[in-house]
């Protein structure tokens, strides 16, 4: 049905507008394009079917407005009903981007067209007149308008009877007649001065060009001049005429009667405020119109030439204040004196007003960066507090005073040291106490005052001076005063981050609460950018101050993670938020609380926050580096860690772009992240991912190369992570085809200094030799000789010792590499580590490991028995009796040294015997000890003296003993077959009724239905057998008992003492290291232990 006569708005977003009276609603969305088409018709040009129209709940600008987009009938109708109730719709319409360039280009053809059609008349109308068309009326106009000089009403009623016209046309048709062009001015200057609007007739008619062409002609008339320049300045007021004079030709003519008249008053007065005028144009064209026709030097001799007329002196700063915006005609002021200029006019004033926009241009110059080296010249900081004192009621002089000696002391010490000197502290800080009220001027005093003390903080002698004034207190004050006033909290948060920077400033910050007034401006401002992005800012740099870091907590923490939270997509405020909780979570109980704390009702975490960054924030490299590096700080806390690894946070560091490796920062917290996340090794399902992580790794080390500190520790990091995927052993084939060996021994060899890089770089060659392909590698690309020479550059440090050993102990399982270690005094090496570091259970440990392996060689053996090995084993397994790792290795030793019959004597004089017994018996659990312990009793077994001494000792049960416990370990089953068939030999019935008292048949039938080896499978067989046959009447002898774990041998007892023989290995039991039950040498990993693998077989 019908409707009540409806209100409609149409608004062309928002430029034009119309407003309308419909009848009836609209009944469908083609009507009513029709109708915005139809409105419209004058702007759009042409029919667009496509109008963008939205329905608005009321007019725009009007309060809060909300809109619909109408896209069809069935949008349209719902928007109506709803403002059914209103009587009034308002529909915005935007012009479809495809169809904008139609539309621009339409209304350029007619703007081009009319201006085009408008110069060629105003150019006829012109010639007419200067060919005397219309010359007598305009003579007689003037006249008539002459003798109405003296009565302004007058004047009016004649030009509005004749217009401007006659007055014109007399203008350009009599040039050279004085009285015709001082009269004619006159009459423009008076009607033009009357109403803005009347400029526009005379616009029409072509004036402008003709009262500068007066001008021109009669420059040192001093009845001409002052007109014309006042109606030029009147007229330049009026944007829509700048343009025209510009094109004109004014400036020229305006810069040449300036300087033909430069002590009168007024010519300079309106010639300033001209140029003021057309400074403030946005057309760059009008101030290069300036800069060309040196105003800018005009200006400047201006300043202060007229010091009884103040408002010269206003109207040239207020036209500096705006030129000097622009850094060409900065660059002029500075270079032709004006600052200087300046200065001796403040100086000099009793005019705040004057004094507030010098300060003004001042602080404008300051920022302009390449104007800095020149202005720090020029400067003169005391000078501007002895203005300020005059002025000490004039709340904007000190505002703007405060922000130049903001801008002047930036980076600036001689500056900031001459405020100290000059006691502009406690004027400032005196200034900032008496600001007790919340008005505007005083918010923005503090404001100034504060980002000043902000500068002066960084200076040493400001900073006592500060503290001695209460600076910190008021600063506090202030924060909690102006909560509500985000650019005082944020200038007071860069003070505090500025002062934190300090020795002094731990006491001070914690006596005065800096803490909560930052967490409270975090509160109040949540959304804020700069508050936030300072706060962060300001929470990193205390808590970089001792004693605080402690104190700030769950607040800070939580301040932190709502700030990520909130402006996830902003680079700096990210960077600066994880850079603060980098430093916060150098305490183990923070890094407990980061993780498990979470904000936005438990939706957001520090897990998020690190993901977002490197995933949706990779292009902000300062974001990244130091969510790499909190990763790197978290990870090194194993309940923390778990946690990262739960969320999965291998992906997010995987996916940081290549390109920002080249970052040596973000290069090495990128690796240090993956190595906290990775110890102790690659986490299950990982192997592609290690393989992509180890080929950017070499990438790294190749790429950063050099001898800057920086640089160790990228390839220190590169050689931890590397050792770390070689734990792997499907990675090490992998590695070896990336050109990782090379890039592992041009550390070692370029870092021989960094302790570092040669433990790590050692650990890493050591994981790698676990393969024989690796060995081989390893000798080609010459890292024996790598690994040698940083063991003897960092003997003093038993860490790389350590690791040196047990990369050789692996190296040595291969026959060329023996011989290349001997070659490269290796022995030497690791003799000197052991005697260097008797106190250091891992070098002894693995030092004895590569000594056993190495001693497989018969060259390598005799060398190391003449440097006193035995005697050194002795000392060894005696000083380190609960070491499992050193009693394994030491146990390893014995086995290959005792293989020489030579040796075997020795070592069982020295009471070696005893040694390996009661290291099995302290490890009974302890499979590697187990193994080694069981190969060394094979070998020494095989002289009759060590068997029976063995025998007495308690040996034959042990070895029983660990078959029973470690029954499926490999090792065990093969030397302890092997050790137990040495006895079993011998022709003495009471060894083999001691076997099977401990339980020998039962333990080697259980093991004889295992998966064997084809060796180990036959000993069992044989030993059975032999278990089983009936042996000759045995005297009544009591069995020796072994010993009771954790007790040293027991009591010898009877024994057989004739030879042995039986099943050895040609090399000796237990060479090597890669058979994966061997012990990991400790190792450093982010301040915890790591590994690498040491296998002893």
């Amino acid at each position: 049905g019908a409707h009540a006569m409806v209100r409609a708005r149409f608004d062309l977003y928002v430029r034009y507008t119309v407003e309308i009276d419909l009848n009836n609603f609209f009944a469908t969305y083609a009507q009513l394009n029709q109708r915005v088409n139809t409105e419209f018709e004058w702007v759009l040009r042409e029919f667009i079917p496509n109008l963008v129209i939205s329905g608005c709940s009321g007019a725009p600008g009007v309060g809060a407005v909300s809109k619909s987009l109408l896209n069809a009938d069935a949008d349209l109708q719902g928007y109506q009903q709803q403002m059914a109730s209103t009587g009034a719709l308002v529909f915005e319409v935007h012009i479809p981007d495809n169809r904008m360039n139609g539309v621009a280009g339409n209304f350029q053809q007619v703007f081009t067209a009319n201006q085009k059609q408008v110069h060629v008349l105003t150019q006829q109308i012109t010639t007419l007149r200067q060919q005397g068309q219309g010359l007598q009326e305009g003579t007689a106009f003037l006249v008539k308008a002459a003798s109405c000089a003296e009565s302004p009403q007058q004047l009016m009623a004649l030009v509005q009877q004749h217009g401007l016209a006659p007055c014109v046309t007399a203008l350009q048709g009599n040039p050279q007649d004085q009285w015709t062009q001082v009269t004619g001015v006159r009459t423009i200057l008076t009607y033009c001065l009357a109403k803005p609007q009347y400029l526009q007739e005379l616009h029409q008619t072509n004036g402008f060009e003709s009262v500068l062409t007066a001008l021109r002609t009669f420059p040192h008339d001093m009845s001409l001049v002052p007109m014309g320049l006042q109606f030029f300045s009147h007229a330049a007021t009026h944007q829509e005429y700048r343009s025209q004079l510009v094109t004109l030709g004014l400036m020229p003519v305006l810069i040449q009667v300036m300087q033909a008249h430069p002590q009168n008053r007024d010519i300079q007065h309106y010639g300033i405020v001209t140029i003021a005028s057309l400074c403030q144009s946005p057309d760059p064209a009008h101030i290069a119109a300036v800069l060309e026709n040196h105003g800018v030097s005009t200006l400047i001799s201006a300043l202060g030439a007229f010091p009884q007329h103040p408002d010269v002196n206003i109207t040239t700063m207020r036209a500096l204040h705006t030129l000097l915006m622009h850094p060409e005609a900065a660059a002029q002021f500075v270079q032709l004196k004006g600052v200087s200029a300046m200065m001796q006019l403040i100086c000099q004033s009793n005019d705040p007003q004057l004094v507030y926009l010098a300060f003004g241009c001042l602080a404008g110059l300051w920022d302009i960066e390449a104007l800095r080296p020149q202005m720090m010249e020029l400067s003169n900081p005391p000078a501007i507090l002895k203005v300020m004192h005059m002025f000490p009621q004039q709340a904007e002089v000190q505002i703007a005073g405060l922000r130049l000696l903001s801008v002047m002391c930036l980076e600036n010490p001689n500056n900031q040291a001459l405020i100290a000197q000059n006691n502009g502290i406690p004027y400032i800080i005196r200034a900032l106490k008496q600001q007790t009220d919340a008005t505007e001027e005083a918010r923005d005093l503090v404001h100034q005052g504060v980002r000043l003390l902000a500068g002066l903080s960084k200076h040493a002698q400001c900073r006592p001076i500060i503290v001695q004034h209460q600076g910190v207190t008021v600063v506090v004050e202030q924060m909690t005063r102006h909560l509500a006033h985000a650019g005082v909290q944020q200038t007071s948060l860069q003070f505090i981050a500025a002062f934190a920077a300090v020795p002094e400033a731990g006491p001070v910050l914690t006596k005065f609460g800096v803490v909560d007034a930052i967490l409270q401006a975090c509160r109040q401002h949540p959304n804020d950018y700069s508050v936030i992005l300072h706060s962060c800012f300001a929470l990193g740099s205390i808590a970089q101050v001792k004693g605080l870091k402690e104190v700030m907590g769950v607040k800070a923490i939580e301040a932190l993670l709502q700030a990520l939270y909130c402006f996830p997509r902003d680079g700096d405020v990210v960077e600066q938020a994880c850079a603060a909780l980098c430093i916060i979570s150098e305490l183990d109980r923070n890094q407990e609380v980061l993780i498990s704390k979470r904000v936005a009702d438990g939706q957001f975490g520090i897990c998020d926050a690190l993901n977002n960054t490197m995933v949706n924030l990779a292009e902000s490299q300062g974001a990244v580096k130091y969510a790499l590096k909190l990763v790197a700080n978290l990870g090194v806390n194993e309940n923390v860690k778990q946690v990262l690894s739960q969320f999965g946070m291998l992906g997010p560091i995987a996916s940081v772009p290549a390109g920002h490796l080249s970052d040596a920062a973000i290069a090495y917290y990128w690796m240090k992240s993956l190595i906290v996340l990775m110890h102790p090794e690659p986490p299950a399902g990982s192997e592609e991912a290690c393989k992509g992580f180890a080929t950017i790794v070499i990438g790294c080390m190749s790429q950063f190369r050099g001898a800057e500190s920086y640089i160790g520790r990228i390839q220190e990091a590169g050689c931890e992570l590397l050792a770390l995927m070689a734990w792997e052993e499907d990675l090490i084939e992998h590695m070896i085809g990336n050109q990782s060996i090379p890039a592992i021994c041009y550390a070692l060899k370029t870092w021989q200094s960094d302790m570092g890089i040669a433990r790590k770089g050692c650990r890493a060659l050591a994981n790698i030799a676990e393969s024989e392909n690796g060995r081989v590698a390893i000798r080609e690309a010459g890292g024996i000789q790598a690994i040698v020479e940083a063991m003897r550059f960092q003997l003093k440090h038993p860490e790389v010792g350590e690791q040196g050993c047990a990369a050789i102990a692996n190296l040595a399982l291969n026959d060329e590499c023996r011989v290349a270690v001997a070659q490269a005094d290796g022995i030497k090496a690791c003799l000197a580590g052991l005697k260097m570091h008797l106190n250091h259970p891992g070098i002894q440990a693995y030092g004895l490991g590569a000594l056993g392996n190495l001693a497989a060689h018969e060259g390598n053996c005799i060398i190391i028995l003449q440097a006193g090995c035995i005697e050194m084993l002795v000392r060894v397994m005696q000083t380190w009796p609960d070491e499992a790792r050193v009693q394994h290795f030491a146990c390893m030793a014995v086995s290959n040294l005792g293989h020489d019959d030579s040796n075997k004597v020795q070592l069982g004089k020295v009471g070696v015997n005893r040694l390996v017994v009661g290291a099995m018996n302290r490890h009974r659990d302890h499979s590697g000890v187990q193994e080694q312990g069981c190969g060394a009793l094979a070998n020494l077994s095989i002289h009759a003296s060590n068997m029976n001494e063995i025998a007495q000792i308690g040996g034959i049960e042990m070895v029983v003993d660990a078959l029973k416990r470690h029954m499926q370990h490999p090792g065990v089953q093969e030397n302890a077959c092997f050790a137990l068939s040495k006895f079993i030999a011998m022709p003495n019935e009471a060894y083999r009724q001691r076997m099977r008292s401990a339980g020998a048949l039962e333990v080697l039938g259980e093991l004889g239905g295992l998966n064997l080896d084809f060796d180990v499978k036959l000993c069992v067989r044989v030993l059975l057998r032999r278990l089983n046959e009936q042996g000759p009447p045995v005297p009544p002898v009591q069995s020796q008992q072994p010993p009771q774990q954790g007790q040293g041998p027991a009591a010898p007892g009877a024994g057989a003492n004739s030879a042995a023989f039986g099943v050895r290995s040609q090399q000796g039991i237990g060479q090597g290291f890669s058979q994966g039950f061997g012990m990991r040498p400790n190792g450093v990993v982010g301040g915890q232990h790591g590994a690498a693998v040491v296998g002893l077989a």
